[in-house]
């Protein structure tokens, strides 16, 4: 499992899920068929994501947050 993963000018397209335990960067011209599980994940603008995202690595999480189990 990768620490860190950047989609940028460098790697495109991506194909199939990712599972990362640090932070996401789909950059501009990024193509995402799959889902996002990591620390955290930022989308820029022009970015395509067809997929779930989930932060389930992060120190925070929204069941925390809301008090759900």
């Amino acid at each position: 499992m990768r620490k860190e993963i950047s989609l940028n000018n460098g790697w495109k397209f991506h194909k199939g899920d990712i599972d990362v335990k640090g932070p996401v960067i789909v950059d501009t011209s990024a193509i995402v068929l799959g889902n996002i599980k990591s620390k955290s994940v930022q989308i820029n603008n022009g970015a395509v994501l067809e997929g779930y995202v989930s932060q389930c690595y992060s120190d925070n999480s929204p069941k925390k947050f809301f008090g759900e189990k």
